[in-house]
């Protein structure tokens, strides 16, 4: 049996670029619970991005599903930096909907791994959008700071206030 146990929550009282966690204990694997909004004013989508340690310059390849109201797609492409974790309401759209992302880390803490991300997200907007992500680092090594940003179509954005990300381990019992 798994146990889960809360190792952090961060509300965003104002905007903000980012939310780093780097307090991550000693756990078999991680998950991230996302209730957030983009503040970009305008019709692109938003995304939430993930970067591990520090490195800017890393690559991770993303594979995704989606469905945005009668249309399913998939694509598989190279993100830098890290990737995409799913997609996140924006301001344009609807400004008191927030978007829930689900981000689960596997092996985090192998030094021989390459390290393998699963996402889940909803939103709504004009419609409902749902993605289902897999990602895994071009390089290896333990995990030991994580960075939520977001990405938006050629603009630079932030987390809008009201955000709330919260970090869990898991562990064997």
């Amino acid at each position: 049996m798994a146990i889960i146990e809360a190792i952090e929550t961060v509300y965003l009282e104002a905007d903000a670029a980012s939310v780093t966690f780097d307090s991550l204990g000693a756990y078999e694997h991680l998950r991230i619970h996302i209730s957030g909004q983009s503040n970009y004013d305008n019709s692109t989508a938003a995304y939430p991005l993930i970067e591990f340690n520090g490195d800017t310059s890393s690559t991770c390849w993303t594979y995704r599903v989606e469905g945005y109201g009668t249309t399913v797609g998939n694509n598989a492409a190279s993100r830098t930096p890290g990737g995409y974790c799913g997609r996140t309401a924006n301001a344009y759209r609807q400004s008191d909907t927030f978007g829930g992302t689900l981000v689960t880390i596997l092996d985090y803490r192998s030094a021989l791994k390459n390290p393998t991300i699963q996402t889940v997200s909803t939103t709504t907007g004009n419609s409902t959008t749902s993605q289902i992500n897999m990602m895994q680092m071009d390089e290896g090594g333990a995990i030991t700071e994580i960075k939520i940003l977001i990405a938006a179509g050629g603009g630079g954005t932030a987390w809008r206030r009201g955000t709330t990300m919260s970090l869990y381990g898991i562990k064997s019992s």
